[in-house]
């Protein structure tokens, strides 16, 4: 039990450092904030999520032990130590993989990777780089998640047109011109709801000195 009366001494030192005119701000006790979050789960467990999911989505290619080494290698890294672009270099090994072999246009490994691969960047671009004790509200991942569902969606649709042109003997420049038009289309409208987005963030005021 503490005494009352260093107690009391430090009580009445706080309430003079907080009404003293003449003190610096930063002797002052700061202020006590409380944060009420809903559900949440911890930075450990969704990083394992995307360990996981980028270990089910090597498993659709890796054909040879060398592979099962560098998949399983790769996942326990971003488990242990998830730090950030992680999940987008491992997407960026298993899309050369996917380049690199060869496949049915209708193969449903294509389609599962397009919603693996693509789900795994999100999430980690999310939580890699968290401490492991961190608390992610579930609520924060309510916006990434209708993204991620548009984009899917879209993704999706270009594979089955994809597979459904690789079936037939095309031979049409139109397609090509098509295609770039769309990527581009796409490309700026990403870039122009990434750049709204940035004008209606608050600007931080400066607190470097002259």
């Amino acid at each position: 039990m503490s005494n009352p009366a260093q107690a009391a001494r430090d009580f009445g030192g706080r309430l003079y450092r907080t009404f003293a005119v003449r003190g610096s701000e930063f002797d002052r006790p700061l202020p006590s904030v409380q944060i009420e979050l809903g559900r949440t789960a911890p930075a450990w467990a969704l990083n394992a999520v995307v360990a996981l999911l980028g270990l089910g989505c090597a498993a659709l290619l890796a054909d040879l032990p060398v592979h099962w080494v560098l998949a399983i290698a790769g996942a326990a890294a971003m488990a242990i130590r998830p730090l950030p672009g992680m999940a987008q270099t491992y997407a960026g090994v298993l899309g050369a993989g996917l380049v690199l072999t060869r496949y049915e246009p209708w193969a449903a490994r294509v389609f599962l990777l397009i919603l693996g691969v693509h789900l795994m960047v999100q999430l980690g671009s999310i939580v890699q780089g968290l401490h492991w004790s961190t608390r992610v509200e579930v609520a924060v991942l309510v916006a990434p998640a209708r993204r991620f569902a548009i984009v899917q969606a879209g993704a999706q649709c270009v594979a089955v047109g994809s597979a459904w042109a690789a079936g037939r003997d095309i031979d049409a420049v139109w397609l090509s011109v098509v295609a770039a038009l769309g990527l581009a289309g796409l490309a700026w409208f990403l870039l122009t709801a990434v750049g709204a987005q940035r004008t209606d963030e608050p600007e931080v005021p400066s607190t470097s000195g002259a």
